[in-house]
């Protein structure tokens, strides 16, 4: 009996294709109210402490619910020495990078030590869901990214949103049809 060859590739994935770009950072000076007011202007969990321009530590939602001081310099609210990943970490290493350390949020830097991205419970969660094709995958998508679900990789919109199989990410029906559109002679 031969046992069929495992076709799936999602063991493959590197976190820099599902991580998120737009990543907050704050200098070590700056207090927990600052923090605080850029994670609700931002509508982000945490907040990327720098020192020297270079990635120190993290603070995040929990951190100012457990020790929030107005004036706590971040520098002694931060959670460090940072946890970071490579973007060319897999998925599942990076997966059990998160659980070993007990983190909810991997940064992702480069050789230079430069932040390039992050990948968060959100970001598991929306590679999973097309995976599953799940309805409760989707609601705990949902429940995980507040409320919002998947958005279109190519055009941000929230709307007929699916997961294309064969560009390996979420898009709307428009930048689908425009994408796959194929013109005949």
């Amino acid at each position: 009996m031969t046992v069929p060859k495992d076709t799936d590739k999602s063991h493959e994935v590197k976190i820099e294709e599902i991580m998120s770009i737009n990543v907050v950072s704050l200098d070590i000076s700056k207090t927990a109210s600052h923090a605080a007011s850029l994670m609700t202007e931002k509508r982000i969990g945490s907040v990327i402490v720098t020192k020297n321009d270079k990635p120190f530590g993290i603070v995040t939602e929990r951190d100012l619910l457990r020790r929030y001081f107005r004036n706590t310099l971040l520098e002694d609210l931060a959670s460090h020495p940072l946890i970071t990943s490579e973007p060319s970490t897999t998925v599942e290493k990076a997966v059990n990078i998160m659980l070993k350390n007990n983190v909810r949020k991997l940064p992702v830097a480069d050789g230079n030590e430069t932040l390039i991205g992050i990948v968060t419970e959100t970001n598991l969660a929306m590679f999973l869901l097309p995976r599953t094709k799940s309805r409760l995958i989707s609601l705990i998508l949902r429940t995980v990214s507040r409320g919002k679900g998947p958005s279109c990789d190519s055009c941000n919109a929230t709307t007929d949103i699916q997961w294309c199989d064969s560009c390996n990410r979420f898009m709307c029906l428009a930048c689908e049809d425009q994408i796959h559109s194929v013109d005949l002679p």
